[in-house]
């Protein structure tokens, strides 16, 4: 099937899918490769249950009734996190879990982390098991607590006892301060600091009873377990689906990521955004026939006249000159500038075909399949007649280094204006680059026809920039599939193609058909 292609804006919705489309091996190769990857990760890294627990830390206070001060600010959160993991705590846990765990595999399984303005610690567990997690949890928060509530009550204990040997000495001052005082006579200097003594020792002991019962009524439980382990149960990680679907999520991003930066980097045509991206205009047609045929194949004839309706606004009334640029291999030309004057010639129509240095095996090839007689042959212009199509005229140009292609070309298209014909001028890849500036700068429009895969966007938009600036009129592109020849004729024209002895015989042959006309109508 052959597809005519029209121009539209360069950015667009569908451009994106175009590229994905032309890039899905990019995309499914990293997607799956993503997939694999987190495979990986699975298989190396075990799986492993986690459970925690939560515990409220009581503050420690000497006014636990006091409202006035949160009871967060009455701990150190850094202080709280290293008691829960200091080695008592671990030693403890490890020595009451089964399995004889050693201390450094508690401390390694063992998380704590405290609320922001909270007195509640998540204690968490990691083993390779949910039991094994939910009995770590539990009993990391018990010995945390019961460590917790020993290290205050011993603090505690310090303090009471310090304070009772204070009270003690001053019960014995007092002791002697009322002996004193009973041996005096009173009103006496002795007599009255005694009673002195005895009522600065009597403030002091009230200040120490004070503060002995304030201490005994001090709450020195670590605190309570808000929600144990088996309560809340263990979750498992990694998750296979989370793994899984976060790898083929990556592995996909990073494919749309390398298919648009490998379509940034790759010069290629692939197609219309390419060529428009390279300033050439539109594709007026995409052939898909790789061994062509003279006259084309369905399909790629009407391509071909779909071309033809979008070239005629670009083509003057009467006489016209369309130059064609071939932008593929050397080797092998390209046959649409055959196939567009071929087809005005089988409507009956007069039209010329200048060949501008193309190999002469192209000139034999295109002779047998249109029947081409020797017209005039001057040695570096040759000029033909086809037998089967009267209208068409061949004319091959061929290289001389001591000629000027761009004055033979001037002279051939100024034989041309005085025709009433249409002129396609076809230069092939190889062609000299003066050849090329004159054909863009004669003719009327120029097309340019480029290796669909094979063609490179660099070289276009060379050419168009170098076409521009002899004031060319760039129509648009035709794209042809890479390796697109002339396939050979099913029969063989009489003795006089080139480098045939005698003239053909005129079988008058080839319908007609429709097709555009030579100029605007």
């Amino acid at each position: 099937m052959s597809d005519q292609v029209g121009g539209g804006p360069s950015i667009e919705a569908g451009r994106y899918v175009r590229v994905l489309r032309r890039r899905w091996a990019v995309v499914l190769v990293l997607a799956l490769l993503g997939l694999a990857l987190a495979e990986a990760y699975l298989f190396l890294k075990p799986r492993q249950a986690t459970a925690s627990a939560l515990v409220t830390v009581s503050a420690i206070s000497s006014e636990p009734f006091n409202t006035t001060r949160q009871p967060s600010t009455l701990i150190d959160p850094q202080t709280e996190l290293q008691t829960a993991r200091s080695s008592a705590v671990v030693s403890r846990t490890a020595a009451a879990l089964a399995g004889d765990p050693t201390d450094a595999d508690v401390r390694q399984a063992l998380k704590v982390t405290l609320f922001t303005n909270a007195t509640v610690l998540r204690i968490s567990f990691t083993a390779g098991s949910a039991r094994e997690a939910i009995e770590g949890a539990d009993e990391a928060a018990r010995q945390f607590l019961a460590y917790r509530g020993e290290l205050a009550a011993d603090k505690l204990d310090t303090i009471t006892e310090q304070l009772t040997k204070r009270r003690d000495l001053l019960r014995g001052d007092l002791l002697r301060v009322n002996q004193q005082l009973s041996k005096t006579r009173a009103g006496s200097g002795a007599a009255v600091q005694a009673e002195s003594d005895r009522q600065l020792l009597n403030i002091e002991l009230d200040s120490l009873a004070t503060q002995i019962n304030s201490a005994n009524g001090i709450d020195t439980s670590g605190g309570t377990v808000l929600t144990t382990a088996a309560d809340s149960g263990a979750y498992f990680a990694p998750r296979r689906a989370l793994v899984l679907g976060s790898g083929l999520l990556a592995g996909l991003v990073l494919g749309l990521v390398a298919a648009f930066a490998r379509n940034a980097v790759d010069r290629r045509v692939h197609d219309e955004d390419d060529v428009s991206s390279a300033g050439v205009g539109p594709v007026l047609a995409r052939l898909r026939a790789r061994d062509e045929r003279l006259p084309p194949a369905a399909d790629d004839l009407d391509a071909l006249r779909g071309g033809w309706q979008r070239l005629l606004p670009a083509l003057p009334e009467g006489s016209a000159v369309l130059s064609v640029l071939d932008l593929g291999a050397p080797d092998a030309p390209s046959t649409v500038p055959a196939a567009l004057a071929l087809d005005l010639a089988r409507t009956g129509r007069t039209a010329e075909l200048v060949l501008m240095e193309h190999p002469t095996q192209l000139v034999r090839s295109l002779a047998r399949h249109l029947h081409l007689a020797t017209m005039e042959d001057s040695g570096l212009v040759q000029r033909f007649r086809s037998s089967r199509y009267p209208g068409l005229v061949v004319s091959h140009v061929a290289r001389s280094a001591e000629s000027d292609p761009a004055e033979q070309l001037r002279q051939l298209v100024g034989q041309a204006r005085g025709s009433t014909g249409t002129t396609v001028v076809a230069l092939a890849s190889n062609a000299s680059r003066a050849a090329r500036l004159a054909a863009g700068r004669l003719g009327d429009a120029v097309v340019l026809v480029a290796g669909d895969h094979a063609s490179r966007t660099d070289v276009l938009q060379g050419l168009a920039d170098e076409l521009r600036a002899v004031g060319a009129n760039i129509a648009g592109a035709i794209l042809v599939p890479a390796g697109h020849r002339l396939a050979e004729p099913t029969e063989q024209a009489g003795p006089g193609a080139p480098g045939s002895p005698s003239a053909p015989s005129t079988d008058g042959s080839g319908a007609a058909t429709l097709s555009p006309p030579v100029g605007r109508r």
